[in-house]
């Protein structure tokens, strides 16, 4: 059961710059506050609590011959005037690397990727109820055959999940894939992969 929740927003600064002549770099910082009724979200233990937070995004990107990264991530640490919930930050984004070592025939992609998940999602989305979810995973490329029609590629990738809470989910995971493009038309491609992969649970 929901209640009544009036937000307000403090303070948000903002900056751009670029200190290289491809590297594009943003952040932005911003204090928020938020009242409600009921943060339980209970129909029989209502609550009222006033929620604080301090929000930090983080914005890069650069595409060069040789590499090409990007990262984009919000940043977020929720504290509770009347202590309902122990503090908390959360983060939500992704940031990557991509290096070409052979243009057009090998690249090394390597990437991080954060959310928030339920632990249980049929109960209610309150704070005790999130987990911390976060993807590391790397994976090498190699052009074998690449024709104006048809390109073959071989493909790997480790990587591994981490979760806050309920770290007996945890899991490493590593496999492959071939796959194989011919073009029909313009807007038209036919595209057979094939992959297997293999996944270990941290129990």
């Amino acid at each position: 059961m929901r209640g009544i929740r009036c937000s307000s927003l403090g303070i948000v600064l903002c900056c751009v710059a670029t200190p290289g002549a491809g590297l594009d770099l943003g952040a932005s910082v911003g204090v928020g506050g938020e009242w409600t009724d009921n943060v339980y979200l209970s129909s029989s233990d209502r609550r009222n609590d006033w929620r604080q937070t301090v929000e930090f995004e983080v914005t890069a990107s650069e595409d060069e011959a040789a590499y090409q990264l990007g990262a984009d991530y919000d940043m977020a640490h929720d504290r509770y005037d009347r202590g309902s919930f122990d503090n908390q930050t959360n983060y939500n984004g992704g940031a990557f690397l991509n290096l070409s070592l052979l243009p057009q025939r090998f690249d090394w992609m390597s990437e991080i990727r954060s959310e928030n998940t339920l632990i249980n999602s049929r109960a209610p989305e309150t704070p005790d109820n999130r987990d911390q979810r976060n993807v590391y995973s790397t994976s090498p490329r190699l052009t074998l055959l690449a024709l104006p029609r048809d390109t073959v590629q071989l493909a790997a990738e480790a990587s591994k999940i981490t979760f806050r809470e309920a770290d007996s989910n945890d899991s490493d995971r590593f496999g492959g894939n071939i796959s194989w493009r011919h073009l029909l038309s313009e807007l038209t491609n036919f595209i057979v992969t094939a992959g297997q992969e293999n996944v270990d649970f941290e129990l």
